[in-house]
């Protein structure tokens, strides 16, 4: 992510049904999209936290959406958002993917959360076909996404392999 990706974030993620089960639009001007993308650039402010977030686009450079990770304590928590023109077309499996499988490769075995709304879903069909699978929240890690009410959803390969399981 760079600020200069501000005003195609913020078109790619401006429609009404992008926030739907996010309480509100995810961005609500570009100058709301450039402080975002200046916050997360900044980091957690902590050592023990890291924030990895990309700017989302097709082989054009069109930027369709964002994926996001905090990392810290031997976990994950993972989230995504892409713009309603390019929902049922793949996008947000194959960048959902692209995520976990980045964080298999630069962390090795780490446990993946992700929270949902429980009527989201599309986004809980992802988590599905991701190999995540609805758990109760997890005692031992803070999940910053999560609301009353939401499913959390987790593949833990970490957890399978201190447990000599296949991932």
């Amino acid at each position: 992510m760079a600020p200069d990706d501000a005003p195609a974030l913020y078109a790619a993620l401006a429609g009404d049904e992008v926030g739907r089960y996010l309480g509100g639009p995810d961005l609500t001007s570009v100058e709301d999209a450039r402080a975002r993308i200046e916050r997360v650039l900044r980091g957690p402010g902590t050592a023990a936290e890291t924030w990895l977030n990309y700017t989302v686009r097709l082989l054009d450079s069109t930027v369709i959406g964002r994926v996001e990770a905090t990392v810290r304590d031997g976990m994950a928590e993972v989230a995504w958002v892409l713009g309603e023109p390019w929902w049922g077309r793949g996008y947000v499996l194959e960048s959902a993917r692209w995520l976990v499988d980045r964080l298999a490769e630069e962390r090795g075995p780490i446990d993946i959360w992700a929270t949902v709304h429980p009527d989201n879903a599309a986004s809980r069909a992802i988590m599905s076909r991701l190999g995540m699978v609805e758990q109760s929240p997890p005692y031992e890690y803070e999940l910053g996404s999560w609301d009353p009410g939401d499913l959390v959803y987790a593949y833990a390969p970490a957890r399978s392999a201190r447990n000599g399981l296949a991932g």
